[in-house]
């Protein structure tokens, strides 16, 4: 390694022999400064009689020092190139102190959202169920573009497990606002109970209230669901069905199978034969009426 000293005329270079470890120490050794200001600079201390509080807070300012570190690195778009920020745009070590700050005393680790979270007691003395439905809530989460709605951020949403997106709801909401108290009891037209409640739109009774509870409006929801369709009551006079029962979940299931393909049939324009095209015909006309 090349060595100067002096100016001008009196400028003398010189070499130095050294190892891989003291090249490494050379050019490396000033950082240890830079990291003591640092871990200065974040102010981690109080006066207490317990000794073992001192080198926690400074293995505490260390772990800041670290993640300052990182969040350059990360600004110079070397971990990836959209993250990049401008210089004059990036926070200071002391902003990013506070933010961290204000993030700890905001966090919960009953949440679970972080390692190590398991082991405090806001977590361990959780029922199993809330467990579950944290784990449930964290992993179903969704990261989306910063650009707001856009295609990838709706196919996104759509294709999620969790399914929150149900398609056009507008006809079912037009239909769900016309549901009213009737003074006089009906059956429901999905599970045979008794009902006062009944959509003006359809003049279908249906069940809102379960033991005055609401449960969803499961049989409000399934009366007006495509794959539902001929699974109700007034259906059964597609048939002439005078035994009408209501249907179970398995029945259910293998009907939304069934009403998938005969949709998809409608939507393609299939006329291959009068029968499908009578069948079609009847849906079409059935779910306009």
């Amino acid at each position: 390694m090349k060595r100067h000293r002096g100016q001008g005329d009196t400028k003398r270079t010189w070499g130095i022999e050294c190892n891989q470890a003291r090249a490494l120490y050379l050019s490396t050794y000033y950082a240890v400064d830079n990291v003591d200001h640092m871990i200065k600079n974040c102010q981690m201390r109080f006066i207490s009689w317990k000794y073992w509080h001192q080198p926690m807070c400074h293995g505490h300012a260390m772990v800041v020092t670290a993640a300052y570190d990182i969040y350059r690195f990360c600004c110079d778009g070397l971990a990836d190139p959209e993250w990049a920020v401008p210089e004059n745009e990036r926070m200071s070590f002391r902003d990013f102190r506070m933010t961290l700050s204000k993030q700890m005393l905001a966090y919960d680790p009953s949440m679970g959202l972080l390692p190590g979270d398991h082991n405090f007691r806001a977590y361990t003395r959780l029922t199993t169920a809330k467990k579950q439905k944290r784990k449930r809530g964290k992993r179903d989460r969704i990261v989306y573009e910063s650009e707001g709605v856009t295609a990838e951020n709706y196919q996104k949403a759509k294709r999620h497990k969790s399914g929150r997106l149900c398609g056009d709801l507008q006809q079912f909401l037009d239909h769900s606002s016309s549901v009213k108290r009737s003074t006089n009891q009906g059956v429901c037209e999905v599970c045979q109970k008794k009902t006062v409640w009944r959509c003006k739109s359809c003049s279908a009774s249906l069940c809102i209230l379960e033991n005055r509870n609401f449960t969803g409006g499961s049989c409000l929801v399934r009366f007006h669901c495509d794959s539902f369709f001929g699974l109700a009551k007034r259906d059964a006079r597609m048939s002439d069905d005078t035994k009408w029962k209501p249907a179970n979940q398995n029945r259910i299931r293998r009907h939304a199978g069934y009403m998938q393909t005969l949709m998809s049939k409608a939507n393609d324009g299939d006329d291959s034969s009068e029968e499908e095209g009578s069948v079609v015909g009847g849906i079409v006309n059935s779910t306009a009426v």
